[in-house]
């Protein structure tokens, strides 16, 4: 009986948060950092809430685990951990005050018989004494009866098959987080790539004439230019106008996403002919030329 006790005890010890000793359960939810190290999600975000950053340095090893947004849910949970925990609270095996272990159980006395805590309900799932066997269980259909000492050996069987099996998924476990880490970061390198491209400064001139075809300049001509998307949700681009002086008028614009997109000309407050014109960016990013538009280079008034 003492080896089973040892035995509890170091399984029990395996489950606990190294840092603040609590078990592992569906309420200490046991969070895997990359180096595998396994911590309670409470104390993980009281040490994150410490350092900052929306980086994790490993309390036993200092391995760095990053966690976007400071958000500890991010990070996948220990299952195997958490389950252990829960059985062991189900048969009493957690070390809190509210629930008492097999162990404990069989050492204390009955309080409605006063006799030793002997035998373990199956179906009840806490230890009795002889005369809870004969009185409140004694219908072997609905209560199955074994002595404390076997029930803690089922129970010990079935906890170092759990741990066999997350010392066999370990490896795997490592190698499936390597290449979500690597997929990661690729795909973080290909949004900053694209977000380089997309944000690449593109221009036209817009040029004022009169009735005759020729190039006019006055201060109160008043060109806008607006570029719309066509779709919802996606905000117009700010464009840049410069005046040139000379009856034209550089402008300039930052794409922020792909698509079709409206522009819209006004000189003194009035659109010009054929305005708005469209504009199609595609996902090589380049603004193609307005559709519409006389010249590639410059719209007409």
């Amino acid at each position: 009986m003492a080896a089973s006790r040892n035995f509890l005890d170091d399984i029990r010890k395996e489950l606990e948060c190294p840092v603040c000793q609590e078990q592992f359960s569906e309420q200490s939810e046991p969070k895997i950092l990359k180096c595998q190290h396994t911590f309670c999600q409470s104390c993980l975000n009281d040490w994150l809430r410490k350092h900052g950053g929306g980086r994790l340095s490993c309390p036993n090893c200092r391995v760095i685990t990053e966690c976007p947004d400071n958000n500890i849910d991010c990070l996948p949970t220990n299952l195997t951990c958490r389950n252990l925990g829960d059985i062991l609270k189900a048969h009493g095996g957690s070390n809190n005050g509210d629930c008492k272990d097999i162990r404990s159980q069989e050492e204390n006395i009955c309080k409605r018989h006063k006799k030793n805590l002997e035998h373990y309900c199956e179906q009840c799932q806490i230890c009795i004494c002889s005369d809870c066997v004969i009185v409140e269980h004694r219908d072997a259909n609905t209560h199955k009866i074994v002595s404390v000492e076997d029930r803690a050996k089922i129970q010990g069987a079935l906890i170092t098959e759990k741990l066999r099996s997350v010392d066999a998924n370990t490896s795997q476990l490592r190698s499936d987080i390597a290449t979500l880490v690597e997929r990661r970061e690729k795909f973080n390198n290909n949004i900053d790539q694209a977000t380089k491209v997309v944000r690449k400064e593109a221009n036209f001139i817009v040029t004022t004439k009169d009735a005759k075809g020729l190039t006019t300049y006055s201060e109160i001509d008043k060109v806008a230019v607006e570029v719309t998307s066509v779709r919802k949700g996606i905000k117009n681009i700010p464009v840049v106008i410069k005046d040139l002086k000379d009856g034209r008028y550089s402008v300039s614009y930052t794409p922020n996403a792909s698509g079709e997109f409206g522009v819209s000309i006004k000189v003194r407050d009035e659109l010009i002919r054929e305005s708005p014109f469209e504009l199609f960016i595609h996902k090589s990013l380049k603004p193609k030329v307005f559709k519409g538009a006389k010249c590639q280079d410059k719209t007409e008034r």
